[in-house]
C-alpha cells in the first residue's frame, strides 16, 4: 500500500501559522503572572524602563556602599526576575537596582530594533538618571557587552563591573553574517516571522534554554519560572 502524505498549499500554510499564532498569543497570555512588587519606571524617549529597587533596613543616610545594579542575560524572557532573589539578599547594606532592558520583561515593547547601541544608550541615562554615577555592576551572560560599552561612552558611570557567566571574548567579535540579517528580516514579518519566533522561544524550548544553559543545578529550577519566563518572552504589557 502507498503511502499517502499530505501538505499544505501556499493559503493553507498562512492560515496555519495564522491560527498556530493565535493559539500561541492565547496560551501565552493567558494568566499572565510576572510579579510587580518592588517595581519602578523610568521614561526614556524610547518607552518606559522598568526596574526593581530593593532598600536597606538602615537609613540611606548610613549607607557606606555606593549602589549596586543587576543587568539580566540578552535572551527573550529574560528580565530583572533573573536576579531578584539576589537583590533581595544583597539589599542588606546597600541599594540594590535591577533593570528590565528596552523590549524586555516589563520594559514597553515599542517597534523599533533593538541594538547594543540603543541598550548601551539606555543605561548611561538610567544610571544617570536613577542609580547615579560610580555604581558597582554585576551581568548575567552576554550582557557584560552592554556594561563594557556603556562604560567606554561613559568612564565614570561604574566604579567596577563584575560579570556572572560570560561568554568568550571571541563572541563578542563576531559581526553579522549575511544568512543572520536575512533571518533577522524574515523575523520581522508579521506572520512567518512570528511564527518561528513563537516556535523558537515555546515553553518547551525555554524549559530546555534554562535546563542546559541557566542552571547549574536544574534541580533548582521551577516550573512557575519557566512560565514566567516564557510568558514574558511573549507578553506585551502595553496590548
Amino acid at each position: 500500500m502507498k503511502k499517502k502524505w499530505f501538505g499544505l498549499t501556499g493559503p493553507g500554510a498562512i492560515g496555519y501559522m495564522i491560527l498556530a499564532n493565535r493559539v500561541s498569543s492565547h496560551v501565552s497570555g493567558k494568566n499572565v503572572n510576572i510579579p510587580m512588587d518592588n517595581v519602578h519606571y523610568y521614561m526614556t524617549q524610547n518607552g518606559n524602563v522598568c526596574y526593581l529597587k530593593m532598600m536597606p533596613s538602615i537609613p540611606e543616610d548610613q549607607l557606606k556602599k555606593p549602589p549596586l545594579l543587576l543587568i539580566h542575560d540578552l535572551y527573550p524572557g529574560f528580565s530583572a526576575e533573573e536576579w531578584r532573589k539576589t537583590a533581595e539578599n544583597m539589599a542588606s547594606d546597600r541599594i540594590v537596582y535591577a533593570i528590565d532592558l528596552p523590549g524586555c520583561g516589563r520594559s514597553d515593547k515599542t517597534k523599533l530594533s533593538y541594538t547594543q547601541y540603543l541598550f548601551v544608550l539606555v543605561l548611561n541615562q538610567f544610571v544617570r538618571d536613577v542609580t547615579g554615577r560610580g555604581v558597582d555592576v554585576v551581568t548575567s551572560g552576554t550582557s557584560f557587552a552592554t556594561a563594557i560599552l556603556a562604560d567606554r561612552m561613559d568612564p565614570d558611570a561604574f566604579r567596577r563591573i563584575i560579570a556572572v557567566n560570560p561568554p568568550d571574548l571571541s563572541f563578542f567579535r563576531k559581526y553579522p553574517r549575511l544568512s543572520q540579517k536575512l533571518g533577522r528580516s524574515v523575523l520581522r514579518t508579521p506572520i512567518l516571522g512570528t511564527y518561528i519566533y513563537n516556535m523558537k522561544f515555546s515553553k518547551t524550548a525555554t524549559s530546555d534554554r534554562l535546563i542546559n544553559a541557566g542552571y547549574y543545578n536544574p534541580a533548582r529550577l521551577s516550573p512557575e519560572y519557566v512560565r514566567m519566563v516564557y510568558q514574558t518572552a511573549h507578553y506585551d504589557h502595553q496590548q
